[in-house]
């Protein structure tokens, strides 16, 4: 019994702190004009044959800015970054800004040049046809996210490799190893 009341006075002082976490909006430092980024998605077309398609999770890698971790839908680690008093150089606040993170504010630079390193990726597996795009989404106040819109296409194959050695001396040593 006692540990169950433990238990019970634990989760309603993390329900506690997220409720006063939540109602404290992240957005409201965020310079006008603004956007914080709060989701990246990448989309997939189904042209491209299932077995040589690129699968949507190596294609996080070519993203250049991701959204900040949340908490039960919560930027809880960005509120308490916010939280942290600049001007003291205390314990407390540097325990806030070490554990906390700062806003990830949108970027549209990096956001096209994601949308090209996503484009130079699928041309380097062979899909020379392939296209990328992206859409920004601020219909949320101060909030954006972004969508990746890829198009790979059918990749090229090569068929057939002939070697051309002009000294004939080179040649064991280089299909030696192909």
């Amino acid at each position: 019994k006692i540990l169950t009341m433990k238990m019970l006075r634990f989760v309603m002082v993390l329900c506690a702190v997220i409720l006063l976490g939540s109602s404290c909006s992240v957005t409201r430092n965020i310079p006008k004009g603004e956007y914080l980024l709060s989701r990246v998605r990448v989309v997939s077309d189904k042209e491209a044959p299932r077995r040589e398609r690129i699968p949507k999770e190596e294609f996080a890698k070519f993203i250049r800015q991701s959204p900040n971790k949340r908490v039960l839908g919560v930027n809880f680690y960005v509120w308490l970054y916010e939280q942290a008093d600049s001007s003291k150089h205390n314990g407390w606040n540097n325990w806030k800004r070490r554990i906390g993170e700062e806003a990830v504010l949108l970027d549209e630079n990096y956001t096209l040049l994601s949308a090209q390193d996503l484009k130079i990726f699928m041309d380097s597996k062979g899909f020379f046809r392939s296209t990328s795009a992206f859409e920004i989404d601020t219909t949320r106040r101060r909030r954006a996210s972004v969508t990746y819109r890829v198009q790979q296409r059918e990749p090229y194959h090569i068929r057939s490799l002939d070697y051309e050695f002009r000294d004939h001396k080179l040649e064991p040593i280089i299909l030696a190893d192909t």
